[in-house]
């Protein structure tokens, strides 16, 4: 005799993605200066919110620091403002280089 859930279990489930799974990247082939830069970041566009945001926060930065620089505040801002336009530019690299020798997770 057979289930009458037997027949549901061959119908193709509608929660579930048509797609097959992406494979994994490997990211031992990158440089490390490339791991390190985009390390917990997966995608593309997670990638690209943290450098505009790193971007963001450096002209924050410079803009607050202008004026006295002998304020020890402004300076403060302006390390601010150096320190994110390094991790900018750093993110900038990292992601140039894997456009450049594809390996991004969709």
């Amino acid at each position: 005799m057979r289930s009458r859930y037997t027949a549901r279990m061959d119908e193709p489930n509608p929660y579930q993605s048509p797609m097959p799974p992406e494979p994994e990247v490997d990211r031992a082939r990158w440089p490390f200066a490339v791991r390190v830069g985009l390390w917990g970041i997966h995608t593309r566009r997670t990638a690209q919110i943290c450098l505009w945001g790193a971007v963001a926060v450096a002209i924050i930065g410079f803009t607050l620091s202008a004026g006295d620089t002998l304020n020890a505040g402004n300076q403060r801002m302006l390390g601010v403002g150096v320190g994110f336009s390094l991790a900018a530019s750093w993110y900038f690299a990292s992601i140039r280089w894997v456009d450049m020798n594809g390996g991004w997770q969709r």
